[in-house]
């Protein structure tokens, strides 16, 4: 089985991380821990190259951290090297599903940051595009106090769906 492991800030590794190792995986499991590094925003676009430079370069260290960090723990709780580390430039959104395409990914896992309705429609989802036009299976994994209140804002009750 493939699995594409997308991350994005250091708040969603735990939980990730703590659905990717509390599920039991076919023997020869293979994962692909990917960060996209998104463009400089149109503000950036009135910086001098240099700023702009240093900022993508940042922003390429920082995943690299990420990546370099999810893929240890992994590699560590599986007690295997089937794991690749994988740093790309562009849109979350596009990026995440050409690379699922291109690997041949079973499933993708990745974390939602739970924007508001206007914050969907201004910005856009990418956990929403992804699960929508995925080739593959999507799980969304959230951390539990961001569930905790979905649930109980939807139900009216405490009960809580936590990954």
């Amino acid at each position: 089985m493939n699995v594409l492991i997308a991350i994005d800030e250091g708040a969603f590794l735990d939980c990730i991380e703590k659905f990717v190792t509390s599920r039991e995986w076919p023997p020869r499991s293979h994962f692909l821990v990917l960060h996209v590094v998104e463009p400089p925003s149109e503000v950036a676009s009135f910086l001098p190259n240099l700023i702009k430079e240093t900022i993508v370069h940042d922003a390429h260290q920082y995943g690299l951290h990420l990546v370099r960090r999810m893929a240890l723990r992994v590699r560590d709780y599986f007690k295997t090297e089937h794991v690749e580390e994988l740093v790309k430039d562009g849109r979350a959104k596009e990026v995440i599903i050409s690379t699922a395409k291109d690997w041949s990914a079973d499933l993708i896992v990745m974390g939602s940051h739970n924007k508001s309705t206007i914050e969907r429609i201004s910005l856009g989802s990418v956990s929403e595009t992804v699960l929508n036009t995925a080739p593959c299976s999507v799980v969304i994994a959230r951390p539990a106090v961001a569930a905790d209140r979905k649930s109980s804002a939807e139900s009216g009750s405490k009960e809580t769906s936590t990954v």
